[in-house]
């Protein structure tokens, strides 16, 4: 692995409140991704508090 400078530049979460609706074969629109409230950058270091029962990706876009 090697490390380069990076910044934060999107975080979808999907949460339980989404994941455990019903008929969303039938109604797609109920469940949307929405952005993580806390991601931190600092010093190399990523930091994000994370959901129960939930779907993250933080994507990173070199600097």
């Amino acid at each position: 692995m090697r490390a380069v400078q990076h910044s934060c530049c999107s975080q979808p979460i999907v949460t339980r409140n989404t994941l455990c609706r019903n008929k969303v074969h039938d109604h797609p629109d109920r469940v949307t991704p929405t952005r993580l409230a806390d991601v931190k950058t600092f010093d190399g270091t990523i930091t994000a508090v994370l959901p129960a029962l939930s779907w993250n990706m933080i994507r990173l876009r070199t600097a």
